[in-house]
């Protein structure tokens, strides 16, 4: 699913020379609850961070988190305090959610230096997009927001058929059991998530009426047998 960030991702450089990096997360319609808050990522001129993502890996004393911008490298030393079963980086699993307060390393590699960590175990993600569906104005990725389509919000390809019964989840033609990328509508590598055209049209998606109909013809590509 396309995100576009309202209020943008803001970087500029102080008067000290610092950087300053600011996300501010999508409005969902349903919020999530006060105690996770919403995916984002603040740095100030100082270079105190505050970090909320997914974790998409694990290592001996880091993380790596997805946030706004990408991937976010968390250190984490003896002097952290993690905030978890066990209190230990190991309780961390690949896509739970998580919150970071830290600082970021001054010699521009944005790294974390983690002061605490707390975890908030996993967010149901349809369409694997990085967002999770609580904040996600459009589960599936389809180009069709949730409240518009109720009861097909899982329905990436807009088949009619739900996610979980369709055998090709973005109607590519590859089974989604032969499928490395099952949410890559035309199967050019790069993820509907991260496409700035689904089908391949020459139409940008956010220009597009119908994100998913390859020729341009006014069928989406679900319905059209000649696309």
């Amino acid at each position: 699913m396309k995100k576009y960030l309202i209020g943008g991702v803001v970087i500029a450089l102080s008067a000290a020379g610092l950087m300053t990096v600011v996300a501010f997360a999508q409005t969902a319609p349903t919020p999530m609850p006060a105690s996770s808050g919403p995916v984002m990522i603040s740095i100030n001129p100082n270079g105190n961070a505050l970090l909320r993502g997914t974790i998409a890996s694990v290592g001996v004393d880091s993380l790596v988190i997805k946030s706004w911008g990408g991937n976010w490298t968390v250190k984490v030393t003896s002097a952290t305090q993690i905030s978890s079963p066990t209190h230990i980086l190991s309780d961390f699993k690949v896509g739970d959610f998580a919150g970071v307060l830290g600082s970021v390393v001054e010699d521009g590699s944005f790294v974390i230096n983690a002061e605490i960590i707390r975890m908030w175990g996993q967010r149901p993600d349809n369409d694997k997009d990085g967002i999770a569906d609580n904040q996600d104005n459009d589960d599936d990725n389809d180009g069709i927001l949730d409240v518009n389509e109720v009861g097909k919000a899982n329905d990436h390809d807009n088949d009619g058929i739900a996610d979980a019964q369709d055998q090709d989840d973005d109607n590519d033609g590859i089974s989604d059991v032969n499928d490395s990328k099952p949410f890559d509508h035309d199967n050019d590598g790069i993820s509907d998530s991260q496409d700035q055209d689904d089908d391949n049209d020459g139409i940008s998606d956010v220009n597009d009426s119908k994100p998913f109909d390859h020729d341009n013809d006014g069928q989406n590509d679900d319905v059209d047998h000649d696309n």
